[in-house]
C-alpha cells in the first residue's frame, strides 16, 4: 500500500471516532447558567468521572468538571455540574448538606451566567486597584463649603469663621495617627440655646425622615437654676446604623438656610473618633456584661442555639439568594446648592493648612463685602424712588388744598356779607328817585 492510501484510511477512522462526540456536543445557550450547579469543598484527588458519578442520580448529566489551575494543573476544590433538565437542578440543591464524596460533604450554589461573573471579578480588581483608606479621610471634604463658591452665598461672616476655626480643628486632631472619622456619626454645630436631646431627634425625623440611634446635646457640667441640666455648648452628636442614612442626613441638614434661620445655619459633618477611646469604652461594656447575672445567662442559651444551628445546617436547605443592596443618591445636579462639597470614597485628601483656610476667610470676606455693597446700593435706590414719589404726591395735595381753601373762604365770605346786611359799600345799593312831583 502506498503512503497516501494509508493516510487516507487514517483521516477516516479518524473521523468515524469524531462523529458521536459531534452529536454529542451542544451549542452554548444563554440560560445554561440555569441547568448548572456550582460546587464548592470538593477534594483535591477527585476527578471528573467521580463527580459525573456521585450526580447521576439527580438526572441525566451533560458534564461534570473540576476546576483546575492553569499552571500546576491541580484542582482548586470546585467544580461544575451541567444537567439536561432544570428539575434535576432543583432536586440537587434541595439536598444540598447531604451529598459526600470521599469523606468531603459538598456545598451546593446554583451557577451564575458569565456576565455577572465578569463583572464581579471587575470589581475585585477595581477594589484592589483602589488606594487603602482606613481613616476615612475622604469624608473629610464631605460638606466643606469653599468661599466664592454657590453652596457660600448668603452664609454669614461668624458662620464662615466658625467653619474654618472647626477645619483647622480637624485637620489638627487627624494628624494623631490613632484618630479616624466614623463613616455613621455626625457632629451638628450651631445648635439653639432651647434645644435638647428629644428636641434634636424630632428635628431631624421632621427635616429628613431618618431616625437616629442617638441623638446627644452636649451640656456644661455645672447646672444653674435657669439650667438645671447644664446650659447647652451649641453643639451635638447624632449616630445612625448605616452610612448611607447620615450621609443622606448630612447632605440635607448642612447649611441649610430653613431649619433655625439664614445668618445661623446647621453645621454638620462627620465625627472624628479615637481608636484608644473606643477600646476602652467595649472592655467597660464587656465587664458590665459579665458581672451581670441576667447577661451570663443569655450567653447559656446563645451557645446552645448556635449549637442546635450548626447541627441543624446540615439539614437545611442552602440556597443563595443574592440581594441588591440600595446605594444612596450622590450629590449631582439635581442636590441643593446649599449642602456644599461632595466626598468620593477612594480618594484620600490632604488635610488643609491654616495658611489655606486663613485665604479662604480672606475670600469669603471680600465676597461678604461686594455682596454688603450691592445690597447698600439697592436700598438706597429703592429709598430714592420712594422719596421722589413722595414729593410728587405732596405736590398734587398741596395744588388740591390750596384750591379747596379758596373756594371755602370765597363761601365764607358771601355768607358775612350776607349777615350784615347793607353796611358793606359794595352791597349798598343808590335809592331810585321819583320822577314825578307830588
Amino acid at each position: 500500500m502506498d503512503s497516501d492510501e494509508k493516510d487516507s484510511i487514517k483521516n477516516e477512522s479518524i473521523e468515524e471516532e469524531l462523529e458521536p462526540v459531534r452529536k454529542k456536543k451542544k451549542i452554548s445557550r444563554e440560560d445554561d447558567h440555569e441547568y448548572t450547579v456550582f460546587i464548592k469543598n470538593l477534594s483535591f484527588d477527585s476527578t471528573n468521572e467521580d463527580l459525573k458519578e456521585c450526580f447521576k442520580k439527580f438526572g441525566n448529566v451533560n458534564y461534570a468538571l473540576i476546576v483546575r489551575d492553569n499552571v500546576s494543573g491541580h484542582s482548586r476544590g470546585t467544580g461544575f455540574v451541567q444537567f439536561e433538565k432544570k428539575e434535576s437542578v432543583e432536586i440537587c440543591l434541595n439536598q444540598a448538606g447531604k451529598i459526600v464524596l470521599q469523606d468531603f460533604t459538598l456545598d451546593l450554589m446554583p451557577a451564575l451566567p458569565k456576565t455577572k461573573v465578569k463583572a464581579i471579578e471587575k470589581e475585585k480588581e477595581a477594589k484592589k486597584n483602589e488606594p487603602k483608606d482606613g481613616r476615612n479621610l475622604y469624608l473629610l471634604r464631605e460638606g466643606m463649603i469653599m468661599a466664592g463658591s454657590t453652596a457660600s452665598e448668603g452664609v454669614s461672616a461668624t458662620d464662615m469663621a466658625k467653619r474654618l476655626r472647626l477645619e483647622q480643628l480637624k485637620s489638627s486632631m487627624l494628624k494623631n495617627l490613632t484618630r479616624f472619622i466614623s463613616r455613621e456619626r455626625l457632629t451638628i454645630h450651631n445648635l439653639p440655646d432651647s434645644y435638647d436631646d428629644v428636641k434634636l431627634r424630632k428635628m431631624v425625623v421632621s427635616k429628613t425622615g431618618s431616625k437616629p440611634i442617638e441623638s446627644r446635646v452636649m451640656r456644661e457640667n455645672k447646672p444653674t437654676p435657669t439650667h438645671p441640666k447644664g446650659k447647652s455648648k451649641g453643639f451635638g452628636f447624632l449616630s445612625f446604623s448605616r452610612h448611607e442614612d447620615a450621609l443622606a442626613v448630612l447632605r440635607k441638614l448642612n447649611n441649610n438656610p430653613d431649619i433655625f434661620s439664614a445668618n445661623h445655619r446647621p453645621i454638620v459633618s462627620f465625627s472624628i473618633e479615637d481608636m484608644n477611646v473606643l477600646k476602652i469604652k467595649e472592655r467597660r461594656e464587656i465587664r458590665s456584661k459579665l458581672n451581670n447575672p441576667t447577661y451570663q445567662e443569655k450567653l447559656k442559651t446563645k451557645k446552645l442555639k448556635r449549637k442546635e444551628n450548626r447541627k441543624n445546617k446540615l439539614d437545611k436547605k442552602t440556597v443563595v439568594s443574592e440581594i441588591r443592596k440600595k446605594t444612596p443618591k450622590q450629590v449631582g445636579e439635581n442636590e441643593d446648592a446649599y449642602s456644599g462639597f461632595a466626598s468620593k470614597k477612594g480618594n484620600v485628601p490632604k488635610l488643609r493648612g491654616t495658611f489655606k483656610l486663613r485665604e479662604q476667610s480672606k475670600i469669603h470676606e471680600k465676597s461678604m463685602k461686594t455682596q454688603n455693597k450691592l445690597a447698600r446700593r439697592q436700598k438706597h435706590e429703592l429709598e430714592v424712588q420712594q422719596e421722589r414719589q413722595e414729593t410728587k404726591f405732596d405736590r398734587v395735595n398741596k395744588k388740591k388744598r390750596i384750591s379747596d381753601k379758596d373756594s371755602l373762604v370765597a363761601k365764607i365770605n358771601k355768607y358775612k356779607d350776607l349777615l350784615k346786611g347793607n353796611n358793606d359799600e359794595s352791597s349798598k345799593k343808590q335809592k331810585s328817585k321819583k320822577w314825578y312831583v307830588e
